[in-house]
């Protein structure tokens, strides 16, 4: 996924691609790169605030990914 880090309060991440079809799944859950947030804790908010590239093979298994898995 890539995505935009907007300056909002709840410092959204806006998805803007992704590889796959997720079936919508990306647009349904919360995604913050605010520490403070429980959202914010995923690949996307870490690569956002550490100014570096992750690459997570298993969402599953990636830590902060727990908000999003039912």
């Amino acid at each position: 996924m890539a995505g935009y880090a907007r300056d909002d309060d709840a410092c959204t991440i806006e998805p803007m691609a992704q590889a796959g079809d997720d079936g919508g799944e990306l647009a349904r859950i919360p995604l913050s790169w605010s520490a403070d947030h429980a959202a914010g804790a995923g690949p996307a908010a870490r690569s956002i605030r550490g100014s570096e590239v992750i690459v997570a093979d298993d969402l599953a298994a990636e830590p902060g990914t727990q908000p999003w898995r039912g």
